[in-house]
């Protein structure tokens, strides 16, 4: 009888109910968990009700509370991305398997890459350098991330970096006149020794190439006051030390940087460098500010390092265009530069848009990658592949990628993750409306059977 047939179809309804409760009752606790729920639907045989069925199953893909845990690998998404893992079985360079998830308690293995406790590998955006910017192209094509532990190499430097406040009351040691034709009467020699031959003096720390440190001391001194309110400074370097050797400042060992222009403001308004960089084997004339050879219009001055110096080689960039010239006293605003020491991994840092930084013991950082996430145009088409992963199918859509922060994607918050979508009090409550379902139609059943019992009596 029909009954009978509605009151089975209802059975396997409560129990596909039931299990799909209990499924998100014992997931209450499991990270990145988005629960399910079932959709029915009847049946009809022609205009008679002929029972009910599953039309679906849908998750619920609503956001999980984010709640910290102080582990730097554990990351949690507050929008609608996923992160993407591989599974990490095979050969190295092998075609791995693709699948996204919501779980993001990572650890490092034995080899340095992040991943999950089922060993599935998380996945970075890798980083392209152009000139002093790191970006991150967003493609498909990702790579697994892996943190390697070993020491960074020195860096020899490059560029040092300053902005300083020369004092505008400094006396110039030459002549007044913007219309001075060598040779003035002011020459190139200072004596760190005495404070006389020189205004103000710096000191920094540069690298060579194998990472020793160095001091380089440079010297500045006003040589002319003009009428118009202009003047102008040289720049000297010397007193570079290596193993605590000073070098002298005068003969074959003074070396001159270059020259300083300000304008009646006090505003920085030319650099010029020399030609070529060289030692002054004799006492050097200061020009004006029309003298030649110079290189005009720079926005820094060069540093020839290899002259009176042991262990390095090569030119150091002096970035000092936002230096200025008050009536207040000489100041050292900024000062830095691009070299280190090699150094062994310190810390793992990762922001909200996703960007993985390492910092090193000396002091350097380097932009590791950019952990990749992905978004679908129908998330609820996602086949459930078990340990909180989902496969791509026709229904979901292909993946597309972005960056955590950007549009749909989401923020990444690191030292946190999301808690399963799962609320207990509701599951409870639709536990016990599929158990009375499946006890209703248990009844049905039975009640079938009473009536076919009455009918084989007659």
């Amino acid at each position: 009888m029909g009954i009978a047939h509605s009151g089975l179809s209802g059975i396997v309804a409560a129990t596909t109910d039931l299990s799909t409760t209990g499924n998100n009752i014992a997931n209450a606790g499991t990270v990145g968990f988005k629960g399910s729920s079932v959709q029915f639907a009847d049946v009809m045989a022609g205009d008679v009700g002929g029972g009910v069925s599953v039309s679906s199953m849908r998750q619920t893909f609503t956001q999980g509370s984010i709640l910290g845990t102080g582990n730097d690998w554990d990351l949690a998404i507050s929008g609608r991305g996923f992160f993407k893992v591989t599974d990490s079985g095979g050969a190295e360079g092998t075609v791995k398997n693709d699948f996204y998830t919501r779980n993001g308690a990572f650890g490092l293995d034995s080899k340095g890459y992040v991943q999950s406790g089922t060993g599935m590998r998380l996945h970075m955006y890798k980083p392209t350098v152009i000139g002093a910017t790191t970006i991150f192209p967003v493609t498909t094509n990702t790579e697994e991330i892996r943190i390697k532990q070993d020491d960074t190499q020195a860096k020899t430097t490059a560029v040092l970096t300053g902005q300083f406040n020369l004092n505008a009351a400094s006396a110039a040691s030459g002549i007044a006149t913007a219309d001075a034709t060598p040779p003035a009467s002011v020459t190139t020699d200072i004596d760190p020794s005495s404070a006389t031959t020189y205004d103000h003096a710096v000191t920094s720390a540069i690298y060579d190439s194998v990472g020793t440190k160095h001091t380089l001391n440079s010297y500045f001194r006003k040589d002319l006051q003009n009428a118009d309110g202009t003047s102008l400074w040289s720049v000297f370097t010397q007193s570079l030390k290596d193993d605590g050797t000073t070098y002298p400042t005068t003969g074959t060992d003074s070396i001159y940087a270059g020259t300083v222009t300000f304008d009646a403001n006090g505003v920085l308004s030319k650099i010029k460098t020399p030609a070529t960089a060289g030692t002054t084997n004799t006492d050097a004339t200061v020009y004006d500010l029309t003298a030649t050879p110079q290189v005009v219009g720079s926005t820094s001055l060069t540093i020839d390092t290899g002259i009176g110096t042991v262990g390095i080689s090569g030119t150091v960039t002096m970035n000092i265009d936002s230096t200025t010239q008050y009536s207040s006293d000489f100041r050292i605003v900024q000062i830095g530069q691009d070299g280190y020491a090699s150094g062994s991994l310190t810390n793992i840092g990762i922001d909200e848009g996703g960007v993985i930084t390492a910092s090193y013991s000396n002091g350097s950082t380097s932009k590791i990658g950019k952990i990749a996430m992905f978004a679908f145009n129908s998330p609820n088409g996602l086949r459930q592949e078990g340990g909180v992963l989902w496969g791509k199918t026709n229904n979901s859509g292909d993946p597309r990628p972005g960056s955590a922060g950007e549009s749909i994607f989401g923020r990444i918050k690191s030292q946190s993750l999301e808690s399963s979508t799962v609320d207990v009090t509701q599951q409870l409550v639709n536990l016990i409306t599929a158990q009375r379902n499946f006890q209703a139609n248990a009844k049905m059943i039975s009640a079938g059977q009473e009536m076919n019992q009455v009918v084989l009596n007659i």
